[in-house]
């Protein structure tokens, strides 16, 4: 049976936008799958158009297909592939990276279900995502990932016993930044610089700039924060429904980084990371200075060693691996 996995052409941003597509991609053709590019062009859709066609006449009859979901934000892509592959009889297999209808689009919830109910096989990111989408998609077979796995090339440092909370991603979208100086503690922000910076950053809040995502070793910390949305309060709005069922690839680049993790409590894997002794979590980021204060140092490392064993099966693209293993039995 040949072996084939689909993906659209992306570049890297500051966000590191691509960087978990980019390591799937790597761990699928080092598990013996073969690649297959769509160019997505806004500019020039004529030219996506013959990326797909060409794709479609790539595809043999009977292969077992892997789509890096979504391949697209434009969903008919997606799902003409997708009827494609089962048209020519394809055992069909999505790894999913993003719903898009849980982004705020609950309008196109039901062209999502649509697509996901032509697969054979879904891995998905935890146990909460597989139970939102099982009672609608009861056919599939699902596979848990957990986490994305993350290559470096440069080994970062290891981190040592203290209080300063790293938050790297998106720092436009993340509006909750604006009341940090109301919390006690101190944090490292690392991301593209946005204007808001400058009315946010003091003593106790640095901007450290931006990083390659395949080098971590410039990032300075004790903690890493996940956390989404407006208020320091709770994970409020559309991107805190999102962490109820997803799993943030920052939780990886901070694993990777040696950073233990502080958590929102009602996140997916929240769980994961609690009943792995891979960090703590909060209900409200109010509760941080307290309970950095009470954590001994000897606490900090039997957490600390843990991510660091657990940051050596990301790097080595366990996760997925392992996921593959079993899908093809």
């Amino acid at each position: 049976m040949n072996n084939i996995f689909i993906d659209t052409v992306v570049g890297e941003n500051a966000n590191a936008g691509s960087k978990a597509r980019y390591d799937c991609d790597k761990i699928l053709s080092e598990n013996g799958y073969v690649s297959r590019y769509i160019l997505v062009q806004k500019e020039h859709p004529y030219k996506t158009i013959f990326s797909i066609l060409k794709l479609i006449f790539s595809i043999k009859s009977s292969s077992d297909v892997l789509i890096q979901y979504p391949l697209s934000y434009k969903l008919y892509i997606s799902y003409f592939v997708a009827i494609i592959c089962k048209i020519k009889k394809c055992r069909l297999s999505i790894l999913i990276h993003d719903i898009v209808w849980l982004r705020g689009r609950d309008d196109i919830k039901n062209k999502e279900i649509k697509i996901f109910r032509l697969a054979d096989n879904i891995i998905v990111h935890n146990e909460k995502m597989q139970a939102l989408l099982s009672p609608n998609v009861n056919k599939a077979r699902f596979y848990i990932l957990q986490l994305f796995d993350y290559f470096v090339d440069v080994n970062p440092h290891s981190s040592s016993f203290g209080q300063t909370v790293v938050f790297a991603g998106n720092l436009q979208k993340s509006s909750f930044l604006n009341d940090v100086n109301l919390l006690g503690i101190r944090m490292n922000l690392y991301g593209a610089k946005v204007e808001a910076l400058e009315s946010i950053c003091n003593d106790n809040i640095i901007y450290r700039g931006a990083f390659k995502s395949n080098d971590l070793s410039s990032i300075l910390g004790n903690w890493g924060l996940v956390w989404d949305g407006s208020s320091t309060e709770s994970c409020e709005g559309k991107f805190g429904e999102y962490l109820k069922y997803n799993a943030p690839h920052k939780i990886s680049l901070y694993i990777v980084a040696n950073l233990p993790i502080i958590i929102w409590k009602q996140a997916a894997e929240a769980r994961f990371i609690v009943e792995n002794k891979l960090g703590i979590a909060v209900d409200s980021l109010h509760e941080i200075h307290d309970l950095l204060d009470g954590i001994t140092e000897a606490e900090y490392n039997e957490i600390k060693h843990n991510v660091e064993n657990y940051a050596v099966r990301l790097r080595n693209g366990k996760n997925l691996a392992e996921v593959l293993d079993k899908i093809k039995v």
